[in-house]
């Protein structure tokens, strides 16, 4: 599996979302205006997780810029995105996409939440951790 083009297409998955649409960034960035979805560099890599070269995991995550953590609009959206299902559940999006070629099998294992500081100002941010499977090659 290509980390680069799995980072890519969990961004296309994340297009999907309608309160996310244009909002997306495909790997990490200097700035960003919420809300907006990044995807983050790979964890690690595992290789031949299953017997031989039967498949590889990925451990990877994102970062979900929300808004100003005092603003009910912020509530409102962080809900939105924790979901387990609807159209702005991020859990929904990304493990339900049907365009994935670069992996076989995607899981968001968890968010968590915090305030934090981009250029001076706090904004409410959500980390998610993704496992994801795909085929291992044979050399």
């Amino acid at each position: 599996m290509n980390p680069y083009l799995i980072m890519g297409e969990i961004a296309d998955a994340a297009e999907a979302m309608p309160r996310l649409v244009g909002r997306v960034h495909r790997q990490p960035v200097g700035t960003a205006v919420p809300p907006a979805f990044i995807v983050l560099y790979p964890e690690d890599v595992v290789f031949d997780a299953t017997h031989g070269r039967g498949s590889d995991v990925v451990n990877g995550g994102f970062v979900v810029l929300i808004g100003k953590p005092f603003e009910r609009s912020t509530a409102e959206l962080l809900g939105e995105l924790a979901a387990g299902d609807g159209e702005n559940s991020i859990k929904q999006a990304l493990e339900t996409y049907g365009g994935y070629t670069a992996l076989d099998e995607l899981v968001v294992k968890s968010i968590q939440f915090d305030v934090v500081s981009l250029g001076g100002v706090e904004y409410m941010t959500g980390v998610g951790t993704l496992e994801i499977i795909g085929e291992g090659k044979s050399t």
